[in-house]
């Protein structure tokens, strides 16, 4: 009989080394930096502001300040608690972005293996999820987007374990 334990640490090992993997495909496809709308040089603005001590608002082109009202707001304070300066925000954007994926691309298989309990399963539908143009493309933005998922999923994860196990 086969002991579960070395068993345990392989397949998380797998699943490991397969957000690595989707870590680097979502930094590949940064290789010139995030893609961006004008959401995200609110986000960037915002975070910059929280940073500098203008409080919670947005500089706009014209040099009017309003106050972030129409955008998620734990984003911009995300990058301004991990970022210390005003230089280089979209490389801070695109290292978390990458971070944000390793994470979730494990925790989404830990979400399938938990459903599931079957590790083929759990392995195919990770490969499917960390493969997705529409995932990876979304992972490789200066949005809100990736932060959201990561939490989503996590989240998940959260309840599964609540209910599965009662803590």
């Amino acid at each position: 009989m086969l002991n579960k334990k070395p068993q345990k640490y392989f397949v998380l090992l797998s699943y490991f080394l397969l957000s690595l993997i989707g870590g680097l495909i979502v930094f590949h496809a940064m290789n010139w930096g995030p893609w961006a709308y004008s959401d995200s040089s609110a986000y960037v603005s915002a975070a910059k502001n929280i940073l500098s001590g203008k409080g919670f608002s947005i500089i706009h082109s014209s040099g009017e300040v309003s106050a972030v009202t129409e955008f998620p707001p734990f984003y911009p304070i995300f990058l301004s608690m991990f970022f210390r300066s005003n230089a280089g925000f979209l490389g801070c954007i695109q290292i978390s972005n990458v971070l944000l994926f390793i994470f979730s691309i494990f925790i989404f298989s830990q979400i399938l293996l938990t459903a599931t309990e079957d590790h083929l399963l759990s392995l195919i539908g990770t490969l499917l999820f960390m493969s997705f143009p529409l995932i990876i493309s979304t992972f490789s933005s200066a949005m809100s987007e990736p932060l959201f998922l990561f939490l989503l999923l996590l989240s998940i994860y959260a309840h599964q374990v609540y209910v599965k196990k009662k803590k």
